[in-house]
This record gives structure tokens, C-alpha cells and sequence, in this order.
């Protein structure tokens, strides 16, 4: 669901919108390089508006995503791959109190990734995330999301993401404030099939 409020120099006005969908991801692993970036083909069948056809992404164990420019990568989808890199839990940058950052800086966007483990039964954790996403380009942002991770350390996947995310921007003294939410759950794991 994405909500929008504004303001503007002259007055205020407020608007909303919504735009509720559901429908499946489909994630094939193509390859491993030998930098460790995962190579796979993302795409989307929604209910609604939100399909997407399939594209090639690279992710690696630090979040970072590199999608193909000419496909299509919907929100949702960058939610559930940029967990995807097979050293995302990395034992040796986790410390004392479970907890990792990451912390990536671009010309236009910096991203700041605080996880933390808060449980583990039996191999699948409980993570929670906080991040912010600061956008310096030609109309600035700032993104702030919380996600609460479910994750099968054995298989390295994600097996649940609730993402609550709330961006605000301004251009020309008009402001925006964009809220969604996102909620994924594994329901099929190939890999795990053909064990």
C-alpha cells in the first residue's frame, strides 16, 4: 500500500493513494562468480499492475544489487534479492551483540544497513534491519525502513521479509512523504525439492 501527503510553498494540500497487490516472485540462480556476486533471473506475476518480466540481477553478500538497465525490477523484488548474496549472514562481521553494518556510498545515493540477530531456533534466524537511504541526485530523499528478516542460515535464504518503509523528498518547497509496505513468504524452494 503506498500512502502520499504533500505541502506546498503557496499552502497545503494533501493527497493519498493506494495501490494493494499481491502475487508471486520467482527467483532462478543462474550462477556464483568468482567475486562471490550471485547471477540470477528475477520477475514477478502480480494480480494486478505490478508484473514484471524476468531480468538478470547480480547480488552480493553486502546487499548490493546490479540489475540489468533495460528490465524491469520492481520494489518488492529488490527487497527479497538483495538477501539473495551467498555471504549476506557472514559469521566473521557479526559481533558480540549479533549485530553487522553495512554501509555503501554512490555519487547519488549512500545507503547506512543495520542488522541484528534476535533469535535463532535451530539454524533459522530472526533478523531485524534498520536502514536509511539518502538520495543526493537532482531531487534528494531520505529513506528510512525497517525489516524484520526470517532466515534459513543452512540454505542461505530469506524465508520471510516484512518491510516497512517511509521516504520523504522536497523539490521547489514541495514536499513529499511516500509510505509502503512489503511482505514476502517463501513457498517454494527448488533447490530444497531436488535434495
Amino acid at each position: 500500500m503506498t500512502e502520499h501527503g504533500g505541502t506546498s510553498g503557496s499552502g497545503t494540500s494533501d493527497f493519498g493513494g493506494g495501490n494493494q497487490d499481491k502475487g508471486t516472485i520467482t527467483v532462478d540462480v543462474l550462477r556464483e562468480q568468482p567475486d562471490r556476486g550471485l547471477v540470477l533471473s528475477v520477475s514477478e506475476q502480480a494480480q494486478g499492475e505490478r508484473s514484471a518480466p524476468s531480468t538478470t540481477c547480480v547480488v552480493f553478500g553486502n546487499t548490493n544489487v546490479i540489475c540489468d538497465s533495460s528490465g524491469k525490477v520492481n520494489v518488492e523484488e529488490l527487497s527479497l534479492v538483495r538477501l539473495l548474496g551467498p555471504t549476506f549472514v557472514d559469521p566473521a562481521q557479526i559481533d558480540a551483540k549479533q549485530h553487522w553494518r553495512v554501509q555503501e556510498n554512490a555519487p547519488d545515493v549512500s545507503t547506512v544497513s543495520d542488522f541484528t540477530i534476535e533469535a535463532n531456533a535451530g539454524g533459522v534466524l530472526r533478523i531485524a534491519e534498520t536502514r536509511t537511504v539518502t538520495g543526493n541526485g537532482s531531487r534528494p530523499y531520505t529513506r528510512e525502513v525497517t525489516s524484520a528478516i526470517g532466515y534459513d542460515i543452512n540454505r542461505t535464504i530469506p524465508t520471510s521479509v516484512t518491510e516497512d518503509s517511509t521516504e520523504r523528498s522536497e523539490r521547489s518547497n514541495e514536499y513529499q512523504t511516500i509510505k509502503s509496505q512489503t511482505s514476502l513468504q517463501l513457498q517454494v524452494d527448488s533447490l530444497a525439492v531436488k535434495r
